[in-house]
């Protein structure tokens, strides 16, 4: 190969390339409450038929864009897409689950992250949904 067409080949390679590690969130967190305006925490804890309200963040805000909502129910081995999202001008993603009592799992977790296609996950929930037992 010449050099000038090494060096073609290789711009073109650097400009692929380039938009993939762009595309990578600063950071991408996330979180849940069992009240609206509760402490948002990784673990969550509920008794079947109470919200879980899960809320995300994303810098850069990716405010172009949505988020899908993925669940792992905690005797499934896959995860499950529940829906999309919003995300704010701040990066600032929100999803209530309404808990029924075929989500109860006693002492095993539910595991929710919110997902932007080709920017990355963000960090899981644990929720723990009880029976009353």
């Amino acid at each position: 190969m010449r050099p000038a067409a090494a060096w073609v080949v290789g711009l073109v390679v650097l400009a692929l390339a380039a938009p993939a590690t762009a595309n990578e969130p600063e950071s991408f967190t996330a979180c849940g409450s069992d009240t609206k305006d509760g402490e948002c925490t990784s673990l969550v804890d509920v008794l079947y038929g109470e919200t879980v309200y899960l809320k995300g963040k994303v810098k850069p805000a990716h405010a172009d864009l949505e988020a899908g909502v993925w669940h792992k129910d905690p005797f499934e081995d896959s995860w499950e897409r529940w829906g999309t999202v919003e995300i704010s001008d701040r990066g600032v993603m929100k999803y209530a689950w309404e808990t029924t009592f075929d989500d109860g799992a006693q002492e095993n977790h539910h595991l929710v992250q919110f997902r932007i296609k080709g920017h990355g996950n963000s960090d899981r929930v644990h929720v723990r949904v009880w029976l009353g037992e």
